[in-house]
């Protein structure tokens, strides 16, 4: 089993934060997985998670994710 969010549980307030950051970010570029630690659009959409769902940030995440192998596509 894996946690899904499920966005009918969502508030009001909540729905409307993800939504302005959709409208924000719709037509905007994703730089490619090996970049993801400094791509800001990717920063945009995890800073509008945190702030929707009270999260910390988790930007080191997003770095740690960035460097494994499958997705740096560096050898170990």
């Amino acid at each position: 089993m894996m946690p899904v969010l499920n966005p009918n549980k969502l508030s009001e307030s909540q729905l409307n934060a993800l939504a302005e950051c959709y409208e924000e970010i719709a037509n905007e570029p994703l730089k490619p997985l090996p970049e993801m630690d400094s791509d800001p659009v990717r920063a945009k959409i995890d800073e509008a998670i945190a702030y929707a769902l009270n999260l910390p940030n988790f930007y080191i995440l997003r770095r740690l994710l960035a460097q494994e192998p499958v997705i740096s596509l560096r050898r170990l």
